[in-house]
């Protein structure tokens, strides 16, 4: 049977990173890693992990061309320059 919760050793196992950056993780203030302390111990429920993973990757995704979607990009060609909206959505 799997796991629901993991603790901070399954967590790194299952990220395959080391348990100080899974520490990292829980303390960072721009990704906050989803989790609970419980009795002074760490669980993560897997499920969650699993969305904010996916939810994170999706953030990082640029559009064809490496620009997000709303970008203003300049364009040069030729000595001429006009100005676009990347038309593409994150939703």
């Amino acid at each position: 049977m799997a796991k629901e919760m993991l603790t901070t050793r399954d967590l790194a196992e299952y990220l395959n990173i080391s348990e100080k950056h899974v520490y990292r993780l829980i303390s960072s203030k721009k990704k906050k890693i989803p989790g609970t302390r419980i009795t002074g111990k760490w669980l993560f429920p897997k499920n969650l992990i699993d969305e904010f993973i996916i939810s994170d990757s999706r953030k990082n995704v640029a559009e064809p061309g490496g620009y997000k979607a709303g970008e203003t990009v300049k364009v040069v060609y030729e000595r001429t320059e006009s100005t676009f909206q990347w038309p593409i959505s994150n939703d």
